[in-house]
């Protein structure tokens, strides 16, 4: 783990929020989130950002929906105001081993061919990034990689990380033996008890 390039975010500062999205343009505009009330993690950080966005003064439209709905909705690339199922903003959720992978990590890939994952980010020196990263043989110089990498994904933020859960998983030990534990159920190796 490191803290490369997370100094600007160790305070929160609602004005300056607010500065950002009007340098952007935002001129209140409703920003559409898609919030999939039948993924249970997923729902409540969309309700969290929701609330969160209304405190800065954004004007939300939280449009409820089923995971499916929402996969469908996510490839169209019109914003709501051209395109009826066009959007903002989505919830989703990753295994963390692919995460951490700058080659692996999907939404992490910025090239501009917009074939890339959902929101369509575009960004040539993210991708000069992770490509040396690939070429990187020395411990000290994947670290240094990881770090470049990093920075940037702050600086550009091709998508917004809000952090780590672990889903609840039970099991009746009577029932079964065998069970890995991670962070998500896998099905090899168990056996009825």
């Amino acid at each position: 783990m490191t803290m490369t390039g997370t100094e600007p975010f160790k305070k929160y500062e609602p004005e300056k929020i607010k500065a950002l999205f009007k340098e952007a343009g935002y001129g209140g505009e409703p920003i559409v989130i898609m919030d999939p009330t039948d993924q249970q993690n997923l729902h409540f950080l969309a309700l969290v950002l929701n609330e969160h966005l209304k405190e800065l003064g954004i004007n939300t439209d939280l449009q409820s929906m089923d995971w499916q709905t929402l996969v469908s909705r996510r490839s169209i690339k019109k914003p709501p105001s051209e395109d009826r199922g066009g959007w903002n903003i989505f919830t989703t959720a990753w295994p963390s081993s692919t995460m951490m992978d700058p080659v692996l990590n999907a939404p992490l890939d910025s090239s501009c061919d917009g074939k890339n994952w959902f929101g369509w980010p575009c960004d040539d020196q993210m991708q000069k990034l992770r490509l040396a990263y690939l070429s990187v043989k020395k411990a000290e110089d994947r670290k240094k990689a990881m770090d470049a990498i990093q920075a940037r994904f702050l600086e550009e933020a091709p998508y917004a990380y809000a952090g780590q859960y672990f889903p609840p998983i039970a099991y009746r030990k009577d029932r079964l033996k065998g069970v890995i534990g991670m962070s998500s159920p896998v099905y090899w190796n168990m056996e009825k008890a």
